[in-house]
Parts: structure tokens; sequence; C-alpha cells
């Protein structure tokens, strides 16, 4: 199966190598998921008709990395650096306008999906990828903040600005996970799964499976901590 990058940024670390960051789908020793770096990129292409950028990476591995799956929110890298990047893999830095406007295009959809009362979040594996929700200006990405365990890791959804915090989840294995905090408003979660492998959620009367590239709906009556 091809590997995926979700999430990604490109640049350049201490060594002025070029790297891709990202949540990595399908990788053959890494748990699905797991946010990485690659080795140095030796080689990098665009496929218009698959929208996304392939990348050929010292190790050998391949990586496809969509263009609506371009991280803007939480960059470790600046946008200099990756237009910068880009240039000198060969491709020009033109290609990141065209991501941006695929990724507004998934923004602007996820209007149509949720409402005020509700929290949007991808997952793959055991980790918690991306979160949204709506208020009366619209769409807004929300940051996801992690605290790791010996057992189980914690992971904290909040609005960025005000340190509020969207919702609290236990990530207690790589397909496990528990709601254990619902702020006031929020009444229910969708959840879909950007991975490969199913993901399992626990309530308090049993679980709800969220299978691949499927979404589900939970609601605080069933899953709420």
């Amino acid at each position: 199966m091809e590997m995926k990058l979700l999430n990604w940024t490109i640049g350049k670390n201490k060594e002025d190598q070029i790297l891709a960051w990202g949540n990595v789908i399908n990788h053959p020793c890494i748990p699905e998921g797991r946010y990485v770096h690659t080795s140095g990129i030796t080689n990098a292409r665009t496929v218009e008709k698959e929208a996304c950028v392939c990348i050929e990476t010292r190790s050998g591995h391949l990586y496809k990395l969509e263009w609506n799956e371009i991280n803007t929110h939480n960059m470790v890298t600046t946008w200099d650096d990756m237009w910068d990047a880009f240039q000198r893999m060969g491709i020009s830095g033109n290609i990141l306008f065209t991501c941006m406007e695929r990724k507004e295009v998934f923004e602007e959809n996820l209007k149509n999906k949720i409402v005020e009362s509700e929290l949007y979040i991808e997952v793959a594996g055991g980790h918690v990828l991306k979160a949204y929700d709506r208020n009366s200006e619209g769409i807004r990405e929300l940051q996801i903040r992690k605290s790791l365990g010996m057992f189980s890791d914690s992971v904290y959804i909040t609005d960025g600005e005000h340190r509020e915090t969207r919702a609290g989840m236990i990530c207690e294995t790589s397909v496990c996970r528990q709601c254990y905090f619902w702020p006031e408003g929020i009444e229910t979660i969708k959840i879909r799964n950007a991975g490969s492998l199913a993901c399992v959620f626990w309530g308090r009367e049993g679980s709800r499976t969220v299978y691949p590239h499927q979404m589900e709906t939970l609601s605080l009556d069933e899953f709420g901590g």
C-alpha cells in the first residue's frame, strides 16, 4: 500500500537537508498516524491528476502528499522555508498556492457538515490529526495538545486563543480511544478516520467502530465523560 503523509509541511533541517513532516499512513515500521519527519528528500514531482506531490527520500521510501493535506495551522517550518524547499526540489513554489486553495475548499465544505454544537475530528491509529469547530464567524481549525503517559496518552483540543478546551480524549492503544471531557455547548463529535486501520471509541454502554475513510457521530449521551 502507498505511504502518505497527512498534515504535511516541507522545509530544511540544521544540516540544510530538505525534509517533510507529517502524520504517516501505511508505513511498514512506524505506527499508524504517528507524527514523523522523513530522511532527506532526493526526488519530488507533482501529480496533477491525483492532486498531490510525490516525494522519495534517502531511505528509499516513497510518500504521497495530497494538496489539501498541507498543514498551515501548526507549521514546523516557515512559509519562506517551504517556498525555498519547493524551488530546490525543482517544483514551482506556486504549487503552495494551489495547496492552500484546496485546503480552503475542504474547510468551506465543512460548513455543510457541522453546526455550532459539534466538533469535527480526524484520526488515524492512536492519533488525533486535526480538529475543527464552528462559531458565529464560521469554521476554525483548532490546536491539538498532547500529554504523554506511561500507558496512555491524553489529547486536548483547544481554541488556541483563550486556551479554551473544546474536548479531551484518552488514546488508550493504537486503535482505542475514550472521550473524557466535553465542554458546555458541545453535543456531538463527528469523527472521520483518515487512516487505514479501524478505530474503536469506548462509551458508557459500549463501543463504536470507525472504519477507514468513514465518519461516525458520537453523542454526549453515549460517549460523554
